[in-house]
């Protein structure tokens, strides 16, 4: 009879909290997977640079109308209406340059300063998309009695880097469930985006974290992608393991790169550039 596989124990220098406040989660110097998807330059072939991932943790970020959507849409979806409206207001569509307008709109900040503000169509648009949720039975199933925006902090054992994140929804079976607002929830589309944005590296971060804490073998991991645009389609995404394991690769490497303190710019040579067939208007012509 084969040995038992015994799970890897929880990591001693993990700490999980919920809720955990923007103010804690942004102030805590940890490394993320934000920071860590800065970090690739490219995949294929696979260039991993840590300083363009410093100078990204440098930047001011600002909030743009994208960033408020997103957040606003999670805070609905995830978390309900009435902690969505707790946390967002819709601002007066007025006039700014004139006496009424700003006398309105001080009105309104003083009745909602500790509240973000997002437009009409702000509005209209996370209410669209968290009913599209809602309507979508794989994404609903997913989606109740579970625990949403659960942060954990831990230090690396294998590099001693201090790292956080902070998981979107956490299933009472301990699937972790990552949302995300789209252009195209299609197979294909939201395909382009993963490569794109690099969420197959975030999927492996957001799993070596819950397993930091919690110990045992990596959870399942699922992508709730619900477009922008009514009718505000959703698709349900799952990634393959050669996905999952190129990803643990990635973080694997750009932790190591980090670790080392390597600040190094890269620059990137001469090359050659062959746009692939599908890109190529011509190419397409000759198939014709």
């Amino acid at each position: 009879m084969p040995p038992q596989k015994i799970p890897p124990p929880p990591n001693p220098f993990a700490v999980c909290e919920h809720p955990c406040p923007d103010e804690r989660y942004f102030r805590d110097e940890g490394l993320n997977a934000s920071t860590i998807k800065a970090t690739v330059a490219s995949l294929s072939p696979l260039s991993v640079v840590p300083a363009k991932g410093r100078a990204y943790r440098n930047q001011q970020r600002r909030d743009t109308p994208a960033l408020v959507l997103g957040r606003a849409a999670h805070a609905f979806i995830l978390e309900g209406e009435k902690v969505y409206t707790a946390r967002f207001a819709v601002m007066p569509d007025v006039d700014r340059r004139t006496k009424a307008g700003k006398s309105m709109l001080a009105a309104w900040l003083l009745d909602n300063e500790n509240k973000t503000g997002i437009t009409v169509d702000q509005d209209f648009q996370v209410r669209g998309m968290a009913a599209a949720v809602r309507r979508c039975a794989a994404a609903r199933r997913l989606l109740v009695n579970g625990l949403a925006e659960r942060a954990i902090f831990w230090s690396d054992l294998g590099t001693g880097l201090p790292c956080k994140a902070r998981l979107d929804y956490i299933t009472e079976d301990g699937t972790l469930v990552d949302l995300k607002t789209c252009q195209d929830a299609t197979e294909s589309g939201f395909t382009r985006s993963v490569a794109l944005f690099r969420y197959h590296i975030q999927a492996s971060f957001y799993m070596r974290a819950y397993r930091e804490f919690h110990g045992g073998d990596s959870p399942p991991f699922r992508f709730v992608a619900v477009e922008k645009i009514p009718p505000y389609s959703v698709g349900v995404c799952d990634l393959d393991e050669d996905t999952l394991a190129a990803a643990d690769d990635v973080v694997g490497v750009a932790m190591r790169l980090w670790a080392r303190g390597d600040e190094a710019p890269s620059d990137f040579g001469e090359y050659t550039v062959a746009l692939r067939p599908y890109q190529n208007h011509l190419a397409l012509m000759e198939d014709a």
